[in-house]
Order: C-alpha cells, then sequence, then structure tokens
C-alpha cells in the first residue's frame, strides 16, 4: 500500500501513519488554542521583558547623517538639512575639509606624476595604498561618530572649527 508517497508494506506500517495523521490534527487544534489557556508557560520576570538600551544610541536620521558627513561631497547634505544639530555640523564640517584636503593632495600628486620616473613610482605605487588608506581613515572616523566620539585631525580640524 503507498500512502502520500510512503510505501507502507504491512499492517503495522499503515497504523503508524494512521497515528501520526492524528498528532498532526492534535497540533493543529493546539496551534488554534488562545494565548491565555497555556497557563503552564511561566512568564518572564519584568527585568527580562525589556532589553537594555544600547550605549549612547543614535536616532536614525542623526546616524544616516553621521555617515554621509564622512562621504565626500555628500557631507552637503547633513550641513544644509541640520543646522541645529551641533553635532551633525561638526562632523559635516570636518568631513567636508578632509575631502578637499584629500583632493589637494591628489591635486599635488597629479603635478608631480607628470615629472618623468618619479611620476611612475607616485602614480602606479603610491596612489593606490593612499586609496586604500582614505578608505579606512572615512571608515574609522564614520565609527568613531556613530559612537559619539570626535576624530580630531591637528591641520584639518583647527581649519574645519574656524569654518
Amino acid at each position: 500500500m503507498v500512502a502520500r508517497g510512503l510505501y507502507l508494506g504491512d499492517e503495522k506500517g499503515v497504523k503508524d501513519a494512521a497515528s501520526s495523521v492524528s498528532e498532526l490534527t492534535d497540533l493543529r487544534a493546539f496551534a488554534r488554542l488562545p494565548v491565555d489557556t497555556m497557563k503552564d508557560t511561566p512568564e518572564a520576570p519584568e527585568e527580562q521583558k525589556s532589553s537594555p538600551p544600547l550605549p549612547q544610541q543614535k536616532p536614525l536620521n542623526q546616524a544616516a547623517l553621521l555617515i554621509l558627513a564622512y562621504m565626500g561631497f555628500l557631507a552637503l547634505i547633513p550641513l544644509l538639512v541640520e543646522p541645529d544639530d551641533a553635532e551633525v555640523q561638526w562632523h559635516a564640517k570636518h568631513g567636508l575639509v578632509l575631502t578637499l584636503s584629500w583632493l589637494a593632495l591628489f591635486v599635488a600628486l597629479a603635478v608631480i606624476s607628470v615629472l618623468p620616473g618619479l611620476g611612475l613610482i607616485i602614480g602606479f605605487g603610491f596612489s593606490p595604498f593612499l586609496l586604500l588608506i582614505i578608505f579606512f581613515f572615512h571608515l574609522f572616523a564614520i565609527v568613531k561618530a556613530l559612537q559619539g566620539e570626535r576624530l580630531t585631525i591637528p591641520v584639518i580640524s583647527e581649519y574645519a572649527d574656524k569654518w
């Protein structure tokens, strides 16, 4: 005998299949019970019901603006959108000044790379590593901003604070 794709060779197999079907219907009936009828499960203590707050958790909007502050020229968005939030303004100004300083460095490297001999070393040897350094530096600044800390860079931070 074959029942739902299973071969049940003897009468015991048919009885096992029938008991499995009845157990399934019992489970379906149990699943339809209202929650208050299940009194056997103990209640969780009050202190376990709510999870502890994360330290210095930022609102979603502020966190997004802090991330944008270190994304190159996208730092203009938090600078213009949140003029009242001092923390967002600080990070946006520093991110923008940092981007402008990277741009000035790349212009200087482009001028130097035109020179024979030295240009080849700087253009193909130093520039890819500089891009990786910039990427990880911005990533580090984003993490610090989300933790509520400020990353101060000696010359760049002084210039951004004047602005």
